[in-house]
């Protein structure tokens, strides 16, 4: 009885040690997990993105979904209107390997359509140590026209 006393007693001082512990080593994940999504929202460099990632989308019948390979960030194409966008990571959500991210992007543009507020979901996974990107699920953009200039 004594042995089992002492075992719990020594059981309920360590829990909080390795709560503390694991707490660390999850906000270090998402760490990780942030610094992996800025640089591919940043177009710092293309290692985060997994070779098969994907981004999935409604397709333009709006009744299913496409999907394509990235492999690179998208260029703006020659005749199109220039519009700037901010992004921001709005939520993340860690597991042991895996990953959930959403982005918010806020368009502004000097033209009298403009796109409204967009959000994408990143899902990453931990695969041999490190985060990688391995599908962007993008909701359609829908542009608004301004009223007013």
């Amino acid at each position: 009885m004594k042995r089992n006393f002492v075992a719990i007693a020594i059981l309920l001082i360590c829990l909080p040690l390795l709560a503390k512990a694991q707490s660390s080593d999850a906000k270090s994940e998402e760490t990780l997990v942030r610094q992996t999504v800025e640089s591919y929202i940043n177009k710092t460099t293309q290692n985060v993105l997994h070779p098969d990632a994907k981004i999935i989308s409604v397709d333009g019948s709006g009744k299913g979904f496409s999907e394509f390979k990235i492999n690179k960030p998208i260029k703006p194409q020659k005749g199109v209107i220039t519009v700037e966008s901010q992004q921001k990571i709005s939520a993340i959500d860690v597991t042991i390997d895996g990953a959930s991210v959403k982005v918010e992007t806020e368009f502004t543009s000097d033209s009298n359509v403009v796109p409204r507020k967009h959000i994408q979901y990143i899902s990453l996974l931990k695969l041999n140590g490190e985060w990688k990107i391995v599908s962007i699920l993008m909701p359609p953009l829908k542009f608004t026209e301004l009223v007013s200039k």
